[in-house]
């Protein structure tokens, strides 16, 4: 299982992301996490922790797979997303982040979500909507039908919410190959 820590605003995230079972490793992500919204950097971090600059590049990398600046922003990334989830404005998350540039900011969102932080806050809000109606209309459909039907009718509403349309059925008399 992963450990997960509670951050200063109040948001989970994962503290190591990579299921690494380093101690040391997981705890570099984990300072990198509780810091996320200052300017951490691969000095003050060797130092804190008695080992030199470039044997703590190393033990990431070989570790994580990927270097410390790529952690760093991989967090930040995340924090960011959630913190877009939660309704706050663009500009004000860059700086909770620590991004000092927006410009630098917008540029690593649409690397990383694929969508500027505008579109993505869009996103989550449909999406948000369509959770509640999905689950009014369980529900209902729960109250109307009984609980025997439920668990298909929640699979083709799932199916359906998401654009793909609930799946064919198989004509009657048509038996399931076995494989």
């Amino acid at each position: 299982m992963k450990d997960k820590k509670t951050l200063q605003c109040r948001v989970e995230v994962d503290v190591n992301p990579f299921g690494l079972h380093d101690p040391r490793v997981a705890e570099i992500i984990q300072y990198v996490a509780d810091h996320y919204g200052e300017s951490v950097s691969l000095n003050l971090l060797a130092e804190k922790l008695d080992l030199s600059p470039e044997h703590l590049s190393r033990l990431v990398k070989e570790r994580a797979d990927i270097g410390f600046r790529e952690i760093c922003r991989k967090v930040r990334m995340a924090q960011a997303g959630i913190l877009l989830e939660k309704g706050y404005p663009a500009k004000k998350v860059a700086a909770l982040c620590g991004w000092k540039s927006l410009s630098a900011f917008y540029r690593c969102f649409k690397k990383c979500y694929h969508m500027a932080p505008k579109a993505y806050q869009k996103f989550c809000i449909r999406l948000q909507d369509d959770k509640r109606w999905l689950l009014w209309k369980i529900e209902r459909v729960e109250f109307e039908k009984g609980a025997r039907k439920t668990k298909e009718l929640k699979r083709e509403l799932l199916l359906g919410l998401f654009g793909q349309g609930p799946p064919p059925r198989r004509p009657k008399g048509v038996k399931r190959k076995k494989v």
